[in-house]
């Protein structure tokens, strides 16, 4: 983009999102970062030099006020109908999941704290795409001070740091423990029925273990970024913190069903 292209973020208060936010305001760009926050939403974390817009779903005029004057938007899926009729450029990132998600809580089937792993339908051979929270802000400040306009617009672009299978996290699991993980294994099937339900986590793992999860074919590649590998994150000191999921006494037996 050039120097001048004028960003407008909406949603900023999230886990990832703050991060984001943060490495974007830090570009060089010469015209201010603009987030887009509702009207009762914090804006304690932004940088002094992040400008903010107020917006309210009730008043679609103080949407189109607050956008006045943007390149590109990084927006919620929401409002992607809006984005359309009123042309405003928008660019789509699929991330994958992140691995403080995939690793750091056993929703995905894999458990490191008891050292166990559920793998579903063929997820021993098929990867589950994965991005850190720093890999991903990285990845949007080189995108979009990299990249025009015009050439962005309108892709669904992907980010990915590692896509390793429940095979290759098993081996991880192992080398970190000493000995093997207790293993499990779940139906693509079983995870379809459980994902009709509004089970996130299940939904996730049905694409592992049909191969469907994956963040497309254009993928952007952080240029100077030292990827961190699976063991960085299972044996070494790589997963974020905070977590993503706080660990409660419910999070530590989630998977204790597939393990009876």
């Amino acid at each position: 983009m050039s120097p001048s292209d004028k960003i407008a973020i909406i949603g900023h208060n999230g886990w990832a999102a703050q991060a984001i936010v943060k490495s974007l305001a830090a570009q060089a760009f010469t015209t201010p970062l603009r987030v887009l926050a509702r009207d009762a939403s914090s804006i304690t974390s932004l940088l002094d030099n992040v400008e903010v817009a107020r917006y309210s779903w009730d008043r679609e005029e103080s949407i189109a006020s607050a956008l006045y004057g943007i390149d590109i938007v990084l927006q919620k899926e929401q409002l992607e109908e809006t984005l359309k009729n009123a042309g405003v450029p928008f660019v789509t990132i699929l991330i994958g999941n992140f691995t403080s998600f995939a690793l750091d809580s056993p929703y995905m089937g894999i458990d490191i704290v008891n050292n166990r792993i559920l793998h579903t339908g063929k997820s021993r051979e098929n990867p589950v795409w994965l991005c850190s929270r720093d890999y991903v802000a990285a990845g949007y400040a080189s995108l979009f001070s990299q990249c025009s306009v015009s050439s962005l617009a309108g892709r669904t672009i992907g980010f990915n740091e590692l896509h390793p299978t429940t095979g290759d996290i098993e081996v991880a699991l192992h080398k970190k423990a000493g000995v093997p993980p207790r293993i499990a294994f779940d139906s693509v099937e079983n995870a379809a029925d459980l994902a009709k339900a509004d089970r996130f986590d299940a939904l996730l793992r049905k694409k592992m273990g049909d191969g469907t999860h994956n963040v497309g074919q254009d993928i952007w590649e952080v240029e100077g970024y030292r990827k961190r590998t699976l063991n960085d994150f299972i044996s070494g000191d790589a997963l974020e913190d905070p977590k993503y999921i706080r660990t409660d006494e419910k999070t530590r037996h989630f998977l204790d069903q597939y393990f009876l």
